[in-house]
């Protein structure tokens, strides 16, 4: 079984959608984006910012969202643009699913917070 995240009902409505999980070993292309406006190394940014144990990030359906686990027990929902979004703590009894509840603006105005499901979907 794959798991996979649904976003509905946000403010920032870019944000919603379906995201599937991608190996922290790959860095997201918009991060990648974000880090080279700022003139930063995409890779140093991720190894300093993503947990990289065992974690996987999500990637969205079809823009350059996504959630990752960041080192400061956060899951992050960062959207097109690379920068955070919403943000919700990690769940102590399963630290690699991504939180259903407990999200919390990262950005003024972008509300109302998002719903998240954490789904498991058979393999065919």
């Amino acid at each position: 079984m794959n798991s996979y995240v649904d976003v509905q009902n946000a403010g920032f409505a870019t944000v919603n959608g379906q995201y599937f999980p991608k190996p922290t070993s790959e860095i997201p292309a918009s991060f990648t984006a974000a880090c080279k406006h700022l003139e930063y190394d995409p890779t140093e940014g991720w190894l300093k910012l993503a947990r990289q144990e065992g974690v996987v990030w999500f990637q969205h359906e079809s823009n350059g969202s996504f959630i990752f686990l960041n080192k400061d027990s956060r899951w992050w929902m960062n959207g097109p643009h690379g920068a955070g979004v919403y943000y919700s703590p990690m769940l102590m009894t399963n630290p690699q699913k991504v939180p259903t509840y407990g999200w919390s603006l990262a950005l003024k105005d972008v509300g109302p917070l998002p719903d998240v499901e954490f789904l498991l979907q058979e393999e065919e």
